[in-house]
């Protein structure tokens, strides 16, 4: 709050940060980095199914937290990214045709404003600012500075994820048989396919190590008998080289290995 307050009527940019995912830009001379990484206390509430946290914790920070009761929150598929960058981007993540989008889930942020003072957005908030304000953060990029989210969590007892890798030869046959199947999937099935260069690193299997690979991503919060016709279909196209498809229960709904941070295709 005093670096707020004290940047206050300057020409300084206040340019608020907690994990640098997909940062776009450097921070130039005229701007001031505020770090929130360290703010990454969690808390579930079970019974109300709410979660508290800072803006800098994870998304496997909190399901990790939030999967020992049964819940998830809205995460997207990359584990490493802060709850609180992502939400007030909007927020589509693998349980968005089930659950909607994060920012939808938003309750309430705790956060400091232009002049350093303490506020809190919500819809029943008494001053119409802070009213305004939780609209701003459900995905229109927030007001001043976010330190403590809260936000709604989802049962998600039955949670399966996975992701598939195949050679890029077998490209046009399985853009086949995805676009074919598609629209037999369940309503809470999420899915997206890419082609990427996969890097010589594990989890990735040693036989795509620095070749181009087809990968698809695919979570069902409700069991895995929904996206079976899907599944069925890509195998029967071409055989995978890896697939990690099966209960998830690792503390997020990342669609896991490899982790689909490498790229973020759009969510069917």
């Amino acid at each position: 709050m005093a670096a707020l307050a004290q940047s206050s009527g300057t020409p300084l940019e206040i340019v608020p940060q907690a994990t640098g995912h997909g940062a776009g830009a450097p921070v130039g001379k005229g701007s001031v980095l505020l770090d929130t990484s360290r703010l990454a206390d969690v808390s579930i509430d079970p019974e109300s199914r709410v979660a508290v946290v800072g803006a800098g914790a994870t998304w496997s920070a909190v399901n990790a937290a939030a999967e020992q009761h049964g819940l998830l929150g809205l995460a997207g598929s990359a584990p490493s990214v802060s709850v609180s960058g992502y939400t007030f981007g909007g927020g589509i993540g693998w349980l968005v045709r089930r659950d909607g989008l994060a920012s939808g889930a938003l309750q309430a942020v705790h956060y400091v404003d232009g002049s350093g003072r303490s506020r809190t957005a919500a819809d029943d908030a008494t001053e119409e600012v802070d009213r305004a304000a939780i609209w701003a953060f459900r995905g229109a990029g927030g007001v001043g500075i976010a330190h403590t989210p809260e936000f709604d969590l989802v049962p998600a007892a039955d949670l399966h994820a996975g992701a598939l890798l195949w050679h890029a030869d077998a490209l046009p046959e399985l853009i086949a048989a995805w676009s074919s199947t598609i629209g037999t999937v369940g309503s809470g099935v999420s899915s997206s396919i890419a082609v990427l260069h996969v890097p010589p690193l594990p989890p990735f299997p040693e036989e795509l190590h620095g070749r181009v690979a087809v990968h698809l991503a695919i979570a069902d919060p409700d069991g895995p008998v929904a996206a079976t016709p899907l599944l069925d279909a890509m195998r029967a196209a071409a055989e995978p080289v890896s697939d990690s498809w099966g209960p998830n229960r690792r503390g997020g709904t990342c669609a896991d290995p490899p982790r689909s941070a490498y790229g973020n295709p759009g969510h069917q």
